[in-house]
């Protein structure tokens, strides 16, 4: 049986080959875009007709920063260096923790500094927390 290194993104995104953190965001963006989930909830990397596992401790995406906010979506940057859009409508919480839905539900982590950059369309009401944009309203369910 073939060795093979593991391959984990941790806690706050970061992508690790071994203990060795991976730093180069042009690898660790296109192995982002090929990361998949099974039916079991297996994370691995399908590339070039090879399959990697990988151990996701959290979540596989952290949205490092804000970049764009309308009244439908934000446009974060990941830790893995893309910047992609996420649905507002898709925004929740878990223990008061801000999570996102990009390709699988609640993937993404909202980091702190994204929730600060947010502080100005949060209101909360009745023990709800809601996002106000451009005259639309966003509840942030609690999960």
């Amino acid at each position: 049986m073939e060795n093979v290194v593991p391959i984990t993104i941790n806690r706050e995104g970061e992508w690790y080959y071994g203990d060795n953190k991976m730093f180069r965001l042009d690898i660790v963006s296109l192995l982002a875009e090929h990361l998949e989930k099974d039916r079991q909830g297996n994370y691995y990397i399908h590339y070039n007709n090879q399959v990697y596992p990988v151990n996701v401790e959290a979540t596989p995406f952290v949205a490092q920063s804000l970049q764009a906010i309308t009244a439908e979506q934000l446009t974060v940057k990941l830790t893995d260096g893309r910047t992609v859009d996420i649905k507002l409508d898709t925004l929740i919480l878990d223990n008061g923790i801000p999570y996102a839905t990009m390709k699988w539900p609640q993937d993404t982590r909202l980091s702190r500094q994204v929730l600060w950059d947010l502080g100005d369309y949060l209101v909360e009401d009745n023990n709800s927390v809601y996002l106000q944009i451009d005259g639309k309203t966003h509840q942030l369910n609690e999960r």
